[in-house]
């Protein structure tokens, strides 16, 4: 698709959530299905290792090309495309690597890529390098491993974050069966063999100017999305993209995929803030602990300080203990003549 530049459909997604509500299943079954059409023609997909450092997301994106014929024309279309599908964003990236960071937010916008090694001459070119992710995460990972300034850079504006917090219980465990997935598979090779621009329809241009017309109502307000909000327009258009080649192979976008579009988008950024309205911080968790051990009775502040002082610095106890103070957490209920405080939970 041609905007100002060209756009292509790929897309990164993290789903968010706390243990057990079933990301990794759910991004199991997608990867496994990807996997099953890795390799073969005409789709030639590649699915990227589950643990990645910057320089070896390079060397997978080279070995990751793919040739679909043009008939008619003479030679192949060329690129590279890869699939990163981690169930878990811990083990793909387990601490926050920046070089790996700067190479997602790169290969993301299908631009050509040059990288020499500072070891010797080895040269990665790439004419064309697309990358699409889907990775699972808990709002811990997502707000305890990732640094404050990063959410103010280029990969989590390019990322559309899937939050869901309660886990779907099924009245009988045992009714699921086994679908045959061939007829997805059929689909997914037809999909991944499409090549061409994707042509407007006069309905979806209008819907497309009316919606920025008014401000792209509704936008997430949460600070940490501001830069995230300049690149919605991207995503919606991404999203509409893939409605069409769901819906046929015609490459043709219609007011139904940009509706399909914006509501999974809306959809998504409905839920989004409550990722940090989780109880998610290191200090959060200790003081859920320090609450749990004061249980029903009474502590001293000796006692309470000793136990805190074996789950956080020394430095940090006081602070604790006066943020649940503050906060109506605890409360004291004495003290004695040596200034000696004991309390219960509020």
């Amino acid at each position: 698709m041609l905007t100002t530049s060209l756009l292509y459909p790929n897309l990164y997604a993290i789903i968010v959530g706390p243990p057990g509500v079933g990301k990794s299943r759910t991004i199991r079954v997608a990867r496994q299905l990807v996997r099953s059409l890795c390799g073969t023609a005409p789709t030639q997909l590649h699915l990227a290792p589950d643990s990645m450092t910057g320089a070896s997301l390079t060397d997978a994106l080279v070995a990751a090309r793919r040739d679909i014929p043009r008939y008619g024309e003479e030679g192949a279309l060329t690129f590279n495309s890869l699939f990163l599908m981690p169930d878990e964003l811990s083990d793909f990236m387990k601490v926050y690597d920046e070089s790996l960071i700067g190479k997602l937010t790169k290969f993301y916008d299908v631009d050509p890529y040059t990288e020499t090694r500072v070891t010797g001459s080895i040269t990665r070119i790439i004419e064309s390098s697309q990358l699409s992710m889907i990775a699972g995460s808990t709002p811990s990972h997502l707000l305890t491993k990732i640094p404050e300034y990063a959410w103010e850079q280029g990969f989590f504006s390019r990322t559309i974050l899937v939050y869901a917090e309660e886990r779907r219980l099924e009245d009988d465990i045992f009714a699921a069966e086994l679908r045959d997935t061939g007829k997805l598979a059929h689909d997914l090779k037809c999909i991944f063999s499409l090549q061409g621009q994707f042509k407007l329809s006069d309905e979806f241009r209008a819907a497309v100017n009316d919606w920025r017309r008014k401000g792209e109502l509704p936008r997430p307000g949460h600070p940490r999305f501001k830069n995230y909000c300049a690149r919605r327009l991207g995503h919606v258009l991404k999203l509409s993209m893939v409605s069409s080649a769901d819906r046929s192979d015609d490459l043709r976008l219609e007011l139904r995929d940009w509706e399909r579009a914006l509501g999974w988008l809306h959809e998504a950024e409905s839920t989004m803030p409550g990722i940090f309205g989780t109880a998610t911080s290191i200090d959060a968790g200790v003081i859920d602990e320090a609450l749990h051990y004061i249980g029903a009775g009474e502590v001293n502040s000796h006692r309470l300080t000793r136990w805190l002082s074996m789950k956080i610095p020394a430095f940090q106890v006081k602070t604790i203990i006066a943020t649940m103070e503050d906060g109506g957490m605890i409360s004291v209920t004495k003290v004695d003549k040596m200034g000696l405080k004991t309390y219960r939970r509020s």
